[in-house]
């Protein structure tokens, strides 16, 4: 712990630490899951979250936003300030697609890609003569993939109406599967041997696309539900952020991943050093392979 007369900062768990500023607030740095849980024994939450560069460490995810945005919209009637992650332009984007996800839960070419074997884009690549782009990445080009598999399946005749009406004669997903099936007969050409299961896969994700809409019914369609909770203080080209509080200001800078050096007027003048905070490599968790993302 360091503390003088203008601040405080303590070690919360391994990779995450609170710095409280006289006249200022809280600043946590980091943010791994396990930081919830001291959060809710002392029933008080700060008022900023500044995000390291670096994301993960040996396999283990080490920004776990959602958790900390759950908790902050259990508090929102109580907190009289707007909660702020700082980050990067990047960061703030892929903290946004998460957000969505965990609230409105996957979208339906999200679901239909992973009710599929991982060799069907393969498959459908030479079948579709795909170019793979050196811009983008294999999860990147795989999502590309099934977007053109799944504009071809729409164009199927008389798909979605053999859906409708399976839906409104309460067929089980076995019959649903069977009708829609005889309706994806045409992708036997460019894909043998696989057209009842496209159906079946397609149909399972319409229908957890149904569910997710019912439990979503409350949230607002846009990203404006996130904003109610949450802002976001980008850092600039330098890697720098600028906070205030009424006439306190504190200059974040984050001169590298998981460094920083934090002003605030003449009295306050630290740095930080998050991989000081972390567990040795001999007690941390490994992962018998790397962590990857579905």
């Amino acid at each position: 712990m360091s503390t003088s007369k203008s601040y405080t900062l303590s070690k919360i768990v391994p990779n995450a630490k609170l710095l409280s500023i006289k006249n200022f607030g809280e600043i946590l740095i980091g943010c791994p899951s396990e930081v919830i849980k001291p959060l809710l024994e002392r029933g008080k939450l700060p008022e900023y979250c500044v995000l390291t560069l670096r994301t993960m460490r040996q396999g283990r995810n080490l920004l776990d936003v959602e958790f900390l945005f759950y908790m902050i919209s259990f508090y929102k009637k109580e907190k009289k300030k707007p909660f702020h992650f700082i980050c990067t332009r990047e960061q703030k984007s892929r903290i946004i697609e998460v957000l969505k996800e965990a609230l409105r839960g996957p979208d339906f070419l999200n679901l239909l890609i992973s009710l599929l074997p991982e060799k069907l884009p393969g498959l459908l690549e030479g079948a579709l003569k795909w170019r793979r782009s050196p811009r983008h990445d294999e999860q990147q080009n795989r999502r590309a993939i099934m977007k053109a598999l799944l504009q071809r399946i729409h164009q199927l005749p008389g798909l979605n109406a053999a859906y409708r009406q399976g839906m409104r004669e309460h067929l089980t997903t076995d019959q649903l599967v069977r009708s829609v099936s005889a309706c994806c007969k045409p992708l036997e050409k460019f894909l043998p041997g696989w057209h009842t299961r496209l159906a079946r896969a397609w149909v399972q994700a319409k229908l957890l696309t149904k569910e997710c809409e019912y439990f979503k019914s409350g949230y607002d369609s846009t990203e404006k539900e996130i904003y109610k909770h949450v802002e976001f203080l980008i850092f600039d080209q330098e890697g720098v952020a600028i906070l205030k509080e009424g006439r306190r200001t504190v200059r974040i800078h984050q001169a590298e991943a998981c460094y920083f050096e934090i002003q605030s007027g003449r009295d306050i003048r630290l740095e930080v050093d998050m991989l000081e905070n972390e567990p040795p490599l001999d007690r941390a968790p490994l992962l018998p392979q790397p962590f990857s993302p579905p």
